[in-house]
């Protein structure tokens, strides 16, 4: 299934906090991937059953294939729909600030640690 056929399943990824750059991202620290299996929580599976039994759990039990073609090219996410959705990238990293530690999403704890990095100049890690 293309992820740009299911605006609501776009819609579940970019409440999740699942952008073009977090796919970019994804994709950059597991290169020997060529894609993924997202569930609509805005995980990453590596095997489409291991994302099918998760996905079990949630409201929307769609789950999509990305490839490192379309993450990389712009097609996973359909920029104006994914923005209307989640706002700036500012937004994003603000409301992953304001959640509580206990209820964030793995994506928001990957873009807290990466900011923090960043302003500390560890660009290793």
């Amino acid at each position: 299934m293309k992820i740009e056929k299911n605006q609501a399943f776009i819609r579940a990824l970019s409440d999740a906090g699942v952008t073009q750059a977090s796919l970019e991202v994804l994709f950059a620290t597991h290169p020997e991937q060529e894609s993924v299996f997202m569930t609509s929580d805005g995980l990453a599976f590596f095997s489409e059953s291991s994302a099918g039994s998760h996905s079990q759990k949630l409201a929307c039990t769609d789950v999509i294939e990305v490839t490192r073609g379309e993450a990389l090219s712009g097609e996973a996410l359909r920029k104006d729909l994914a923005n209307e959705a989640a706002g700036t990238t500012e937004d994003t990293l603000a409301k992953a600030f304001a959640t509580a530690d206990d209820e964030r999403t793995p994506f928001q704890n990957s873009l807290i640690e990466k900011a923090t990095q960043s302003i500390k100049g560890d660009k290793n890690k």
